[in-house]
């Protein structure tokens, strides 16, 4: 114990002021900077342990990362007279734990502090740290209601030796959250996974901050008992007390609370925006400036001029009022996502719903309205499906993995998300939703399915026809009577493509194969407002055309006529749309290019270690996974629509033009996907989804042979991930049921494969060192995506490469160096040797990469040498695209 008054290094002790299985704490002087900080001494037994000890400076690095002015600073990690200590922020004030000792917080006061926890929260979470110890006694209230944070993250690396009778105390129950099996926490406040040992996520701070939450609104914890053991039974079994809770709050104390984690908020930024909603007046320390809230400001004034004009005209005759244009241009700063079907107009004209960026690495849906509201984190995939309930009142989403989705509704008054159907088993593509609650959805690989907005089971509506080579039966959309709907039909035969009529009263194999019309546009279903027709609108080139329908007879009237000239396509796409959506009251909205436009598009160039561009490498379209040959004279990457082969030799301009550049190697007008060249470049492997699985198929480079199956997978998706350089074995990855995604090993000769990690930590993007003697990979075992390295063929060495997050791992061919990329797409460089014992060097940034938006492995290339790398450059990723609103469209068409 150390005496009031001593001076250890050149901090003078001042007085202790906290005791625990952390170490103690003291208040002390800084002499050399002027200020107070508070020292927390490790214990002898926690720093006499060179193992752990090691970890916890490598997680002390991160932690000092922590900026944010909710979050109590790590200044640095000292040792002096034998003693090694934490110099923290010192924060003065009282704690959470003091205040809610008095009782329950005002509602006002409640979400005030609550706010700037959640603030907190997401900063680090951002950076892929969890606190894991989140508690009112770890929460500061300081001056002017300022909140702070303490102890961020440092619960994963310490252990906590006291024994507390108050399960609120308890700190730290057992050591290595990290490690499956072990419980690390507090009893009162940790997760049913924490409190069974598993593994956690960000998950968990967000069931902390709803206990939190639920304490300062009650005066009482949300769970407790008289012992430990009570406690976390309490947690795994019983559910909070609601009684007295307002019922909105409610409503989010049950998405916090979720025992499934799965059924939890994704995201804490999900309460901040619940917060701000709520109506009850949060003072402004507990709010932050959002970027996005600046360039909301054009829609909301394009908005509210199109509702003005929509109530003045609504009750008049449509044929009377006459066509009114209100142009405007989206912000310089926002970037559009290019995925499709993701621009949604609802059906009262009043929200407008788009795709667009949140942070550097998540997509949000945006929702324009009265009142912008954004939808944070919710990790939207290749395809994210948008369509709204007929009263508008709530938008459908998709959400999760692309093997695995999930159909989500939000209440755009309330912002409440729910699910209304997991485990989509294909990509969602389009869907409508009718008066009684019914709802389908199409298919990339598969007919229409249908269930009910209400809950019950889910079943096919349609079947494809094998015949017909149908391939997908996608965007479904309802006529009128709310029984019949139409939906598009793709087909490896050119004249079976195109639109077709279902009825929610027949089979399956009922369905009438009558074509509507022959067409590769996606069209879009208006039904008639009054009496008359419904119209069809859709795309040809760049003209947006409305196609007359006549709902009695099933069959469309007359000649199309234009509607708007040069609408925005979706870039390098299967079908031919674009961004437009049209309400039912005669409103439309659509993104203008006049002068043409690379929107989702990239170049690709060759830059130096410094990021410094060489050359132009390839023409501007929107590549997915792009891969290198071995001899650097080849570039194969996807386009949304099969696989292409560029030739890299002479010297490349950057056209614009409507087809992707190279030759094409496949022709399954589908999604293909991860190519991948084999060692000797006379091969191409790559992954699509053939007759009801997942398949790795292998194909001649130049494309003049039948393609042969490799792998056929009998769980999910599966794609190639590395050939070895001697081309005896290929990696890959598959995602499982049980295990989520796994890496295996493949003989190149035969396709015998075996797995070589089925672990449930998301093993992925697997590659083999120069040697074949090592293979680096991607775990989610910490709780974020790092990388790894591994020996091969057998696994008896194991080391973690990266600190703070880690995706894509590339060797440099001297087997000594590994590059990866951070979430905040830093490429890193870091040296590592092997022998005689496994050493690293410190990891070193070079450049700044950014994601494509379509893939999430191969955004970039190493040449042999090390020295240079091919990335994608994005092609105005900052135009603003006029945005243009055209009140009572269908009058255009009596002209």
């Amino acid at each position: 114990m150390l005496e009031i008054g001593q001076t250890i290094s050149h901090y003078r002790i001042v007085e202790k002021i906290g005791q625990g299985g952390m170490g103690e704490v003291y208040l002390a002087d800084d002499t050399t900077l002027d200020r107070k900080v508070a020292l927390k001494f490790l214990p002898e037994a926690f720093t006499s342990d060179t193992e752990r000890m090691a970890r916890f400076e490598r997680e002390a690095k991160l932690l000092a990362s922590l900026n944010h002015p909710n979050i109590a600073g790590i200044y640095g990690l000292e040792q002096a007279d034998g003693n090694r200590f934490l110099v923290l922020e010192y924060v003065e004030g009282e704690t959470l734990q003091v205040r809610l000792s008095k009782g329950a917080l005002p509602l006002e006061e409640a979400l005030a502090i609550c706010r700037q926890i959640a603030e907190g929260l997401e900063a680090a979470h951002e950076k892929g740290v969890i606190h894991r110890d989140l508690k009112p006694a770890n929460v500061m209230i300081a001056a002017e209601e300022k909140v702070k944070i303490l102890d961020f993250g440092l619960a994963k690396a310490l252990s906590d030796e006291s024994q507390s009778i108050d399960s609120s105390q308890s700190p730290t129950l057992t050591e290595a959250m990290t490690q499956p099996g072990l419980i690390l926490g507090t009893a009162a406040y940790m997760s049913p996974e924490q409190a069974k040992g598993k593994s956690v996520d960000k998950r968990a701070d967000i069931w902390a901050f709803g206990c939190i939450l639920y304490e300062c609104l009650t005066g009482k914890r949300a769970f407790e008992g008289e012992t430990v053991t009570e406690t976390l039974a309490a947690v795994i079994k019983e559910g909070p007390n609601l009684e007295g809770v307002p019922l909105k709050v409610g409503l989010l104390l049950g998405k916090c609370l979720a025992k499934d984690r799965k059924n939890r908020l994704r995201d804490i930024g999900d309460a901040m925006i619940w917060i701000d909603s709520y109506p009850v007046p949060v003072p402004e320390s507990a709010r932050v400036n959002k970027p996005w809230l600046a360039w909301c400001a054009a829609a909301v004034f394009l908005i509210v001029s199109v509702i003005i004009f929509f109530i003045h005209y609504h009750n008049k005759p449509i044929g009377s009022v006459e066509p009114v244009t209100i142009e405007t241009s989206l912000p310089d700063d926002l970037t559009i996502i290019p995925y499709q079907p993701s621009f949604s107009l609802s059906p009262d004209g009043k929200n407008l719903a788009f795709i667009t960026d949140c942070s550097d690495s998540n997509k949000c849906i945006q929702i324009y309205s009265l009142e912008p509201r954004l939808l944070k984190n919710t990790a939207a995939p290749d395809f994210c499906t948008l369509f709204w309930s007929p009263d508008s009142r709530f938008l459908a989403y998709c959400a999760g993995d692309i093997a695995k989705m999930v159909i989500k509704k939000v209440d755009i008054l309330s912002g409440e998300t729910t699910d209304i159907y997991s485990n989509h088993p294909s990509i969602p593509l389009g869907g409508a939703w009718n008066e009684d609650n019914t709802i389908l959805i199409g298919t990339i690989d598969s007919g229409i399915m249908r269930f009910s907005n209400m809950g019950g089971t889910v079943s096919p509506l349609t079947y494809l026809n094998e015949d017909r080579q149908e391939i997908g039966h996608a965007f479904p959309a309802f006529l009128s009577d709310g029984k019949h709907f139409l939906y598009f039909t793709d087909s490896s035969i050119e004249e079976n493509t195109g639109l077709y009529v279902g009825n929610l009263d027949s089979k399956p194999e009922e369905h009438d194969s009558r074509q509507i019309m022959q067409t590769r546009s996606l069209p879009f279903y208006v039904p008639p407002r009054d009496s008359g027709y419904g119209q069809l609108l859709y795309i040809d080139e760049q003209t947006l055309m409305a196609q007359a329908f006549n709902e009695k007879k099933l069959k469309t009237i007359g000649e199309p006529l234009p509607v708007a000239p040069q609408v925005k396509r979706y870039p390098n796409t299967k079908y031919l749309s674009g961004y437009f959506s049209s309400s039912t009251n005669g409103i439309l909205v659509y993104l203008d290019t006049p002068h043409g436009s690379t929107l989702g598009s990239y170049e690709l160039v060759w830059k130096d270690r410094k990021g410094n561009p060489i050359r132009l490498a390839a023409p501007a379209k929107a590549y997915e996974d792009f891969r290198l040959s071995r001899d650097e004279k080849k570039l194969v990457y996807g386009s949304r629509e099969d696989i292409w082969v560029i030739d890299l030799d002479g010297e490349t301009k950057s056209p614009l033009s409507d087809s992707p550049p190279g030759s094409r190697l496949t022709n399954h007008r589908t999604v293909v996907g991860n190519p991948l060249w084999s060692h000797d470049g006379l091969h191409i492997l790559y992954s699509f989804y053939n007759s009801g699985h997942y398949t790795m198929f292998e194909r001649t480079s130049t494309g003049n042979s039948p393609e042969r199956p490799f792998i056929e997978s009998k769980d999910s998706y599966i794609c190639g991930t590395d050939c070895s350089d001697d081309g005896r074995f290929v990696l890959y990855q598959i995602l499982r049921d049980k295990t989520g995604w796994d890496i295996g090993i493949a003989q190149r000769s035969n396709g015998e494969h075996s797995y070589y990690l089925e672990e449930e930590y998301g093993e992925q993007s697997g590659v083999f060192s120069p040697y074949g003697d090592y293979i680096a990979y991607v775990s989610y075992e910490t709780g974020i995506n790092e990388i790894y390295v591994q020996s091969f063929p057998k696994s008896n060495f194991k080391e973690r490469i990266s600190d703070g997050g880690g995706s894509e791992p590339r060797w440099n061919k001297n087997g000594h160096e590994l590059f990866y990329m951070t979430p905040e797409r830093s490429l890193m460089s870091i040296t590592i040797e092997f022998k005689p014992d496994f050493k690293k060097g410190e990891a070193v940034p070079l450049m700044s990469i950014p994601k494509l938006q379509f893939s999430n492995y191969n955004s970039y290339e190493v040449s042999k040498d090390g020295l240079r790398f091919l990335t994608a450059k994005p092609i105005d990723d900052k135009k603003p695209y006029p945005i243009d609103v055209v009140v009572n469209w269908p009058g255009k068409l009596k002209k």
